[in-house]
């Protein structure tokens, strides 16, 4: 699932596409729900229209939770990933992911590093995470990269997919996911994500508030033993530090 918004995006968003049409996996499908775009993202997603492996939409709607689940309506493969217009895959991340699906069918979640770019595509850091824990993960603030992320289209549908209640809805559904299925964490770099000003994780208030109100409202993390309640509440201090103080600033130059 490709994510088209407007603004900078349309300007990647043909090599969002191809990084999933590249990909060495068979069968695929791309769905790009635009938001009614008025720039030239319509002009990029007509020159698709022979290819039976893209379907697009062009339409207003409520924002990134409304566009997302429709996507997620729309999908007919048993897996799915969002993707947004700005970011792409690298080479191999379709098999990879499907591969440990076959191996590890009781896993619900892959996700794996991501290789943050500048817009000019100059490479700015590679992630390195730990294997997954639940803890640990929430300590880290939801340490899951959408761009790296595979998951079942069914777990997604069955969990409401993205909620409009929540700036990081992406982050709210891998934390929903955390507690329903096995989440399995790979070393490979599978995507890069393209950093720079104005995006969404630049809105640090919305973020900050959205997550904190997400982690106090998470039924599933107040049954949990102590050891998660205890990475929700570190968490806490971490994305605000991360998200109203001068390290966001450092993190976006």
């Amino acid at each position: 699932l490709v994510g088209a918004e407007m603004c900078i995006r349309d300007r990647f968003l043909k090599e969002s596409i191809d990084s999933a049409l590249h990909q060495d996996y068979r069968p695929i499908e791309v769905i790009v729900i635009d938001g009614a775009s008025t720039d030239s993202t319509i002009d990029v997603l007509r020159s698709y229209e022979d290819l039976d492996e893209v379907r697009w939409i062009s339409e207003p709607d409520g924002g990134p939770a409304e566009a997302v689940n429709k996507g997620l309506a729309l999908a007919q493969g048993a897996f799915a990933s969002i993707q947004s217009a700005d970011d792409y895959y690298l080479p191999g991340a379709f098999s990879r992911a499907i591969g440990e699906f076959m191996r590890q069918p009781e896993v619900g979640l892959i996700y794996g590093e991501v290789q943050s770019i500048g817009i000019g595509g100059d490479v700015k850091s590679v992630s390195r995470r730990p294997p997954h824990s639940n803890a640990m993960c929430i300590a880290l603030c939801i340490c899951i990269p959408q761009c790296s992320a595979f998951f079942k289209t069914s777990l997604a549908r069955e969990l409401g997919g993205w909620r409009s209640d929540y700036h990081t809805a992406d982050w709210d559904l891998w934390l929903r996911m955390m507690f329903s299925t096995q989440v399995l964490k790979l070393d490979d770099v599978m995507s890069c994500w393209r950093v720079y000003p104005g995006q969404r994780t630049d809105q640090r208030e919305k973020v900050y508030e959205s997550y904190r109100q997400m982690i106090d409202e998470s039924p599933e993390i107040r049954e949990s033993d102590w050891a998660v309640r205890r990475a929700a509440a570190a968490s806490k201090y971490l994305i605000c530090l991360l998200y109203t103080s001068d390290a966001a600033d450092e993190r976006s130059s």
